[in-house]
């Protein structure tokens, strides 16, 4: 698996400058973010995937899942490796009116679990200065209390983002 963590990086920082600068302030800028995170995310990250194809880049669509709530799409083709022993997980506690984070308990040999990515996340509200410093993730298997297809949210420090399209490794969660 290679790693993509430079043209992730940068792609963190661009869209960190577009929201910071550009659309937090504006009326309609939270609209916007989802699809300039996309246009940013396919340019410099998605199209230097080697073996990448439409239907490994394409977001999947999210799902309701039995017993674990609803689950976002992710990006089939690009991985998130922890890499920390102790990583700092949360998992979404869905409520009527908010979503709260939980701290998830991962086991220690939890380095090296590959999921799947599905967003950049940051804990602000809208009207503040966002660093994504999280990155939302799809378990591809089980792990600690955390079960495959769940989403989870990890420090971007603790992950590494890999090129999944050519590794073989089975892209789905079903």
């Amino acid at each position: 698996m290679e790693t993509m963590n430079d043209q992730f990086d940068e792609y963190r920082d661009c869209l960190r400058l577009v929201w910071n600068l550009a659309l937090r302030h504006r009326l309609k800028g939270a609209v916007a973010l989802p699809d300039v995170s996309k246009a940013l995310l396919d340019a410099l990250v998605l199209d230097d995937l080697r073996g990448a194809t439409t239907l490994n880049t394409q977001r999947t669509a999210g799902a309701l899942i039995p017993g674990r709530g609803w689950v976002d799409g992710y990006i089939p083709a690009l991985g998130v490796v922890i890499s920390a022993f102790s990583p700092e997980a949360y998992q979404p506690e869905e409520y009527p009116t908010e979503i709260v984070w939980k701290r998830a308990e991962l086991p220690h040999e939890a380095k090296g679990t590959v999921l799947f990515y599905a967003d950049v996340f940051d804990f602000r509200s809208a009207d503040a200065m966002f660093d994504f410093e999280y990155v939302k993730a799809i378990a591809s298997v089980d792990s600690g209390s955390v079960g495959k297809g769940s989403l989870v949210l990890l420090r971007r420090s603790e992950v590494d983002i890999v090129d999944l399209a050519e590794s073989g490794m089975k892209t789905s969660v079903q």
